[in-house]
């Protein structure tokens, strides 16, 4: 099973979580490129969306399984429904924790969102390496549950994470790890009517649960794709509650992922 976790957060998200599913499934927990312990993307170049399916594939043939169960939050929600559009042969299952698929913006917003990309791009090859700034154990749970500009952080849920997003650098001292450009990154380019277009012509066809939190704000942006989903069968449970339900709440979240990936399997 492939867990991908959202954008600036890291393998440590799904710390929580695992603990309540199936213990008989081997789960493959990564840091995207960018984010936690792996190397960043290359610094001359900006930060595209669809560049992680690259090391999504890679991580796959990897482990030379002949087909994966893919879960993704935010950002891996995304991402994996867009991969099992490319790869259908290597996806079983997909789960979405409170995501759908890559965002979509119109024309209007393309020129702005890449021109933002570019100039953080060219300010930091002109600054070049900054000096880290030095934060105690405490400070950096803080940082990270005030930092929060969606979704509700607890420490519960930030102590996995802020393990793989900070560098320990001295007695009770640590730095931050954490990609800037990830900030401003490149999306495709499509309105929600494209997108809708791709799914029709290219529909997910494997099993696809999806898990949305009540405090989506940006749904209405999603509604074609949603009335797709639902017409294409896909099982599809909204929630009371936030964006990180499933590293502050694992246990609720988990009640709903234990039954989908079970469901088959009591059928044989």
């Amino acid at each position: 099973m492939l867990v991908i976790h959202g954008v600036l957060d890291n393998a440590g998200a799904f710390d929580n979580l695992i603990p309540y599913l199936p213990q008989n499934f081997y789960y493959i927990c990564v840091d995207l490129p960018s984010h936690g312990k792996s190397s960043n993307f290359p610094l001359t170049l900006p930060i595209h969306t669809i560049d992680f399916v690259v090391p999504i594939r890679i991580v796959a043939d990897f482990f030379k399984r002949e087909k994966y169960i893919a879960m993704g939050h935010s950002l891996g929600g995304q991402l994996f429904m867009f991969f099992a559009q490319l790869y259908p042969e290597t996806i079983s299952k997909v789960i979405l924790l409170d995501s759908m698929y890559l965002f979509p913006f119109d024309e209007n917003m393309f020129l702005d969102i890449a021109k933002s990309g570019f100039d953080r791009l060219f300010r930091l090859l002109e600054q070049g390496q900054t000096p880290k700034v030095i934060y105690t154990y405490e400070e950096a749970i803080q940082k990270l549950i005030n930092g929060r500009d969606h979704g509700q952080m607890t420490r519960f849920a930030a102590e996995p994470l802020v393990k793989r997003m900070f560098e320990k650098v001295g007695e009770n001292k640590y730095v931050m790890n954490i990609d800037s450009r990830l900030k401003d990154r490149f999306y495709p380019s499509g309105t929600m009517g494209f997108l809708v277009k791709v799914h029709r012509r290219k529909p997910v066809n494997c099993p696809v649960l999806i898990l949305l939190s009540t405090d989506r704000s940006l749904d209405y942006l999603f509604e074609p794709l949603y009335k797709f989903y639902v017409e294409n069968g896909y099982e599809i449970h909204k929630y009371e509650g936030h964006h990180d339900m499933h590293s502050t709440n694992p246990e609720f979240i988990a009640s709903f992922i234990v039954k989908f990936l079970l469901k088959n399997k009591n059928k044989l």
